[in-house]
């Protein structure tokens, strides 16, 4: 994760899937952002003033998650954090 921010203008981009909330311009870098309920499929929550968006960096890739609201930050160590399980979408296309 890089940062947490505040739900900010999201500009919302035509003909994407409803997980894609749209995209902000976070200091001149445009990053997409996608609703985790949404993309699970469950009831979308209403944004309130404890709603963030988590920025985080993936496989060299800057997105932003909608999340309800952020309570506490924990840095954890690569190795407390375990594999996927093999059934998982990522480890069956290293298969």
């Amino acid at each position: 994760m890089r940062e947490i921010i505040l739900i900010t203008d999201i500009t919302r981009i035509p003909e994407t899937p409803a997980f894609v909330k749209g995209l902000i311009n976070l200091r001149s870098t445009v990053i997409p952002v996608i609703d985790l309920r949404a993309r699970f499929g469950l009831t979308e929550g209403e944004l309130t003033d404890e709603s963030r968006i988590m920025v985080v960096q993936a496989c060299g890739k800057t997105i932003g998650i909608v999340v309800d609201a952020v309570s506490e930050v924990l840095r954890v160590r690569q190795e407390h954090i375990a594999p996927p399980p093999p059934t998982s979408p990522d480890s069956a296309a290293s298969t």
